[in-house]
């Protein structure tokens, strides 16, 4: 869908394109995952540079324009908790879990730091098969 839209969103990973651009992967609650062109991003007149920390699990568990409502709540909910009181030491661990849980992924028989990880590698060496929208 070409041209320029607007809708809440939170940041994934971003790329630098050109001089001047980023190319942005956000996960949107309507949308699900996307990438878009952030046209003059990176000028050092932009007033369009504020950003969001990075999840990056949920740009390799997911596919492009998939609505993913619950794995938004989950990341407004942990972005949430990043800034307050209630991170705790383990807060990416049980994102990590709750992830792979809301995605249907399963979960490691242990799920400690390492196994997640490697649980996580596993699946994303292979490529996503979803269903093509129109």
């Amino acid at each position: 869908m070409p041209g320029s839209y607007k809708t809440e969103a939170i940041v994934l990973k971003r790329v630098s394109f050109g001089e001047a651009d980023r190319l942005v992967t956000v996960f949107s609650r309507n949308r699900g995952k996307l990438t878009l062109l952030a046209k003059g991003i990176r000028r050092l007149t932009s007033r369009k540079k504020g950003h969001l920390e990075l999840f990056c699990q949920v740009d390799k568990l997911t596919a492009e324009n998939q609505e993913h409502p619950d794995v938004y709540q989950l990341l407004l909910a942990n972005l949430s908790r990043l800034d307050s009181q209630q991170a705790s030491s383990d807060l990416i661990e049980k994102f990590e879990t709750n992830l792979l849980s809301v995605l249907g992924f399963g979960l490691p028989s242990r799920p400690d730091r390492a196994s997640l990880e490697a649980h996580i590698l596993a699946i994303t060496e292979k490529p996503l098969n979803s269903k093509k929208l129109k």
